[in-house]
């Protein structure tokens, strides 16, 4: 059959060949009113209910010494949610009351939490309705870790295909030890995502009907690093990604053997490496000796999970004071909470909106709400007595802006406590005032997920206009060095945090471009800084001061081909 190749979202990064298997939702046993005995129901229910908590119990311990307790803690949700005596209540009412049998019973009860959660216009509250409707599978399939499916029919080269990434799928992939997971939904941020993420399982979202689309024991490769999806790949195909895996495997070794040296080039330049993290229970992805900063840590998903108001100034103290002590001297970057766009908060209402990506977003929440930002500010100088720390505004146009939030700043004193400040330079508004908005901060970190999308007017996440976000278009080559001519001239460091930072491909260019330092989701700095240990300074500035001078996306795609291919690195040319 012919090669396909369809685009997928990254949920979790790696690369997976396989077969695939195609896992069903399972039907319940009985739909209808039957003739069943209540008394019967009732005990069944409390036995299910006992076995799949033991069950949890004991995977909770598993999991806490393969992994870290903070990911096990992802199992306490679980047991919670079994453990409510609401939830008991009207499971016992349905059987006692409609005759229906306990796998009904539970499914009812869950799909109706779960429609209530997937109606919020929260995204965090509608990823938890998730949970709901995987707790009813459990009781369908009598297990936690058991989908109801031919085991017999899976083994390790298996790609499991599914309609929505469940912990129970994550699970099950983990413990037959499968290649990976192909979802039709899933969300970044859910509890499946977290744990497969912590296990190592490339886990890809394609079309939402893609359970549909492919049969069992179809040959299949997904790409989560870049994030294709390649179904009958051809011999030439298939014989790229098994050496570009031999290539992840050799990086995974000789990382263990670099990860505590510097980032320097070949001819010693040196080339700062941080990380890009968003919960506390991300710090055992990675160790202070391994990195030189946390180069960004977005607060507002703090503020997203678990949380019924916003948190007190003690509870953010907490948290900042961890990450600050985790440090242990090295500088955390703290992103002000940047809710907006695709991030709500579900206790506060910011009206609606028909463009939120254009509408109340990020600091413009605080010209109405001054005081959550001067309590999270008060927080996080509070915990710069432990650690240096910067601040970081984001969404920055003009100066009315910075001195407003400034302003904001100016009222709090914490003795003892020193920063440094400094904007994401993430919109075209604030490229074309770089030089006037450098003068009032300490630094810059470019956020490029949002400059491509606002530059060129694509939207990043609709798969109709893919083609469309170039990252390497000349156009967005030129502001980036725009930004770190203007940084050069103030001697104030430039840093990038967007998703090309994590790339390999695009480490050449941004090294010639003038940029020394990148931060990047913790379990992608091992393929950065082997490729910073291999590459020479002079030929990247060679290949960006051509890249410069292209019209077209096309050709600064071709010289990163040619240069790629001149260093005899054809695993990551076209990658």
């Amino acid at each position: 059959m012919k090669e396909t190749s369809l685009k997928g979202r990254i949920i979790s990064p790696g690369i997976a060949i396989g077969k695939t298997f195609l896992v069903t939702e399972p039907s319940t046993v009985f739909s209808d009113k039957q003739d069943i005995n209540v008394e019967t129901e009732l005990q069944r229910f409390d036995e299910q209910v006992n076995h799949i908590a033991s069950e949890l119990s004991a995977l909770f311990l598993r999991i806490s010494k393969e992994t870290d307790i903070k990911d096990a803690e992802i199992i306490q949700t679980h047991q919670m949610i079994l453990a409510d005596e609401g939830f008991k209540k009207k499971v016992i009412n349905l059987i006692s009351e409609e005759f229906i049998p306990v796998e009904t019973a539970v499914e009812r009860v869950m799909n109706n939490f779960s429609q209530r959660l997937a109606a919020s216009s929260n995204e965090f509250m509608r990823e938890r309705a998730i949970d709901f409707v995987d707790l009813a599978t459990y009781f369908k399939n009598q297990s936690i870790e058991k989908l109801g499916i031919p085991e017999d029919k899976i083994d390790k080269e298996t790609i499991l295909i599914v309609g929505e990434l469940f912990l129970s799928i994550v699970l099950t992939c983990k413990r037959l030890a499968t290649k990976g997971i192909l979802a039709g939904s899933a969300a970044p941020t859910s509890h499946a995502a977290i744990l497969a993420r912590s296990f190592g399982i490339p886990v890809l979202v394609g079309p939402p009907d893609v359970s549909k689309m492919i049969g069992n024991g179809t040959r299949i490769i997904i790409d989560a690093y870049n994030g294709s999806i390649t179904l009958n790949p051809n011999l030439e195909t298939l014989d790229q990604y098994k050496k570009r895996l031999e290539v992840v495997w050799q990086t995974s070794q000789e990382y263990k053997k670099i990860k505590k040296l510097p980032a320097k080039t070949m001819d010693g330049t040196k080339i700062s490496l941080g990380v890009n993290i968003e919960r506390l229970d991300e710090l055992h992805l990675f160790s202070p000796e391994e990195i030189d900063d946390v180069g960004l840590f977005r607060t507002e998903f703090l503020f997203m999970f678990d949380q019924s108001n916003f948190p007190s100034f003690e509870q953010q103290v907490r948290w900042y004071e961890k990450i600050v002590k985790f440090m242990d001297g090295k500088p955390v970057t703290f992103r002000v909470l940047d809710v907006g766009g695709d991030k709500f908060l579900p206790y506060f209402s910011m009206g609606k909106q028909s463009n939120p990506y254009l509408g109340l977003r990020a600091h413009r929440v605080f010209q109405y709400h001054p005081e959550i930002l001067e309590t999270q500010l008060r927080a996080i100088l509070q915990a710069a007595k432990f650690g240096p720390v910067r601040i970081l505004y984001p969404m920055i146009n003009n100066l009315e802006e910075i001195e407003y939030l400034n302003r904001i700043l100016a009222h709090i004193d914490i003795e003892g406590a020193t920063f440094e400040l400094g904007i994401m330079v993430e919109t075209p508004a604030s490229v074309f005032m770089i030089r006037e908005l450098m003068r009032h901060v300490d630094f810059v970190s470019i956020g490029t997920n949002d400059l491509v999308q606002y530059t060129l007017t694509v939207d990043r996440n609709n798969e109709n206009v893919i083609p469309f976000y170039q990252p390497f278009h000349p156009l967005i080559l030129r502001m980036l060095k725009q930004v770190v001519n203007t940084a050069a001239d103030f001697d104030k460091p430039v840093s990038i945090c967007g998703e090309i930072a994590s790339d390999p491909r695009w480490t050449p260019m941004l090294l010639g471009l003038g940029i020394r330092s990148l931060s990047m989701a913790p379990l992608l700095l091992p393929p950065i800084k082997k490729q910073i240990l291999s590459l020479d300074l002079e030929q990247c500035l060679d290949l960006a001061e051509k890249s410069l001078a292209a019209n077209y996306e096309i050709d600064v795609q071709r010289y990163l081909d040619d240069f790629f291919a001149g260093k005899g690195d054809e695993n990551v040319k076209n990658s």
